[in-house]
């Protein structure tokens, strides 16, 4: 209502600020198409840095996300992630825009933007999506399950960033193609066995393990 009452009495700078509060609020009490609504409205309306605009839009995006709206989600992640100088957190909107399009079933779609974000790692995503998990598992028992453990802090972002796009495919690919989501959990397994990351360790064996 205080939204509409800047708004009717020209002040929309004031209706982008309260707007944005009303969406936050309404997001924390779990009403998330109304918070998508009020984020359109802050958008439209107020007047951004940059940097502030960014995160208004991915605060939408994670509404849509949690909303049960994955695609469209999806979508204004990737759509964000072009409005965004900084090169890693453009990496990161990118990983949960195809994320969320695998899990809405966009499979080819999802496939496109996640070989943008395995190739800036300088994987390729075909490559590893299409593995033989059966080999994978070889490799693993082979190797075993010891590993000297690193701080979280001592992950070095490169590292970080590689893994959570493996993890990120194979938990998009999860319910459709169960073997190369297999797969990429092995893959993500393997390589945080070797950087010694405890919870990606633990994220691929659950992958893994589904």
């Amino acid at each position: 209502y205080l939204t509409q009452h800047l708004l009717g009495a020209g002040e929309p700078r004031r209706a982008g600020r309260a707007a944005r509060d009303a969406a936050e609020a309404a997001s924390a009490a779990l009403a998330f198409d109304r918070a998508v609504d009020l984020f359109d409205t802050a958008l439209a309306h107020g007047v951004w840095a940059p940097d502030a605009e960014v995160a208004l839009r991915v605060q939408r995006a994670e509404a849509l996300v949690n909303g049960l709206r994955a695609a469209e989600g999806g979508e204004a992640f990737i759509q964000t992630a072009d409005r965004t100088e900084d090169a890693s957190l453009r990496q990161q909107l990118l990983r949960r825009g195809g994320e969320q399009l695998l899990l809405s079933g966009h499979i080819q779609a999802g496939f496109e933007v996640l070989r943008r974000v395995f190739a800036a790692q300088g994987l390729d995503f075909d490559e590893l999506h299409s593995a033989d998990f059966n080999l994978l598992l070889m490799e693993l028992f082979s190797r075993g399950l010891d590993f000297e453990a690193s701080p979280a802090a001592a992950l070095r972002p490169q590292d970080r960033e590689r893994l959570e796009a493996i993890w990120s495919a194979a938990l998009g690919l999860v319910n459709l193609r169960s073997a190369e989501s297999f797969a990429l959990s092995l893959r993500c397994t393997l390589d945080a066995l070797e950087l010694g990351a405890v919870s990606y360790i633990a994220r691929g064996l659950m992958g893994a393990a589904i």
